[in-house]
């Protein structure tokens, strides 16, 4: 849906093996027989929840639907909201994650902060406290958010939450970067995990913090951040959805596309879209 639809032609037209409809200020759906007509937004029905009314929550119920007792289905298949920037990407991570807390208030997950220093480039020794001093909370938010890759530096997870791993851990264990996991129980600096297969029953893991290199291009101070290896995906970014095979999805086309032609990149095999 919205204004910059047009410039995602050429990615609709390869969705659902050249199957999905381009309709302007609409939910988009080629879905598996029977099929289902594409439907505005304002016509979808409205949620239970008095905070759904909106078309971004109407959006979220549409794509994930409702189990029997009026929760949100989000272990029915991998489902994901497909966006052009990572901006767009975190506000529907964000819009779904609310939706769920306010489901289940009394379970409200837990807040991981990320253990952080400052690094030069290159690797030199230098004093990390010094550094620290003097770079301003606003120069560290700008380092920390150069990598939209790595894990958040504050990091809310809830049971049930669904991620994507953000570096490889272990690889003849199949822990590999953008490997689908759902979290089953939160510790107090781990979280247990089960591992999402396709080809094989799923396995559980318990996985700890991880260093990630975080530096922006032309500055030479860098962050060093250890934190869980996980990003939410609720959500992803075009790029992001390459290799990944999708059950449905929805795609936010109120930003423009890359100029470099970011929507000609293959969509995800998805059947629901």
């Amino acid at each position: 849906r919205g204004g910059h639809a047009a410039g995602h032609q050429p990615l609709l037209a390869r969705a659902g093996g050249g199957g999905a409809r381009l309709l302007s200020h609409t939910t988009l759906t080629a879905a598996s027989p029977p099929a289902r007509p594409a439907l505005p937004l304002h016509a979808l029905p409205a949620a239970r929840k008095p905070h759904a009314s909106t078309p971004p929550h109407q959006a979220v119920e549409w794509l994930w639907g409702r189990t029997p007792d009026g929760r949100l289905n989000v272990h029915s298949g991998f489902k994901a909201v497909l966006c052009a920037k990572n901006v767009t990407r975190d506000r529907w991570n964000d819009i779904v994650s609310n939706m769920l807390e306010a489901e289940d208030p009394s379970a409200p997950g837990r807040l991981y902060a990320a253990y952080q220093e400052v690094s030069l480039e290159g690797g030199e020794d230098a004093d990390g406290s010094q550094l620290q001093r003097e770079l301003t909370p606003e120069d560290m938010a700008e380092i920390g958010d150069a990598d939209s890759s790595a894990p958040k530096a504050s990091l809310l997870l809830r049971v049930g939450d669904v991620c994507l791993l953000a570096k490889n851990i272990d690889k003849v264990a199949g822990l590999v970067k953008n490997r689908r996991i759902e979290i089953v129980e939160l510790r107090w600096s781990a979280v247990r995990v089960k591992l999402l297969r396709e080809d094989a029953p799923d396995t559980f893991h318990v996985i700890a913090r991880c260093r990630f290199s975080i530096a922006k291009k032309g500055r030479a101070v860098g962050i060093m951040r250890k934190q869980l290896p996980f990003t939410k995906a609720w959500a992803l970014t075009i790029n992001k959805s390459q290799g990944q095979t999708l059950d449905g999805l929805l795609l936010d086309a109120t930003a423009p596309p890359f100029e470099h032609g970011h929507s000609y990149g293959a969509p995800p095999p998805v059947w629901c879209f």
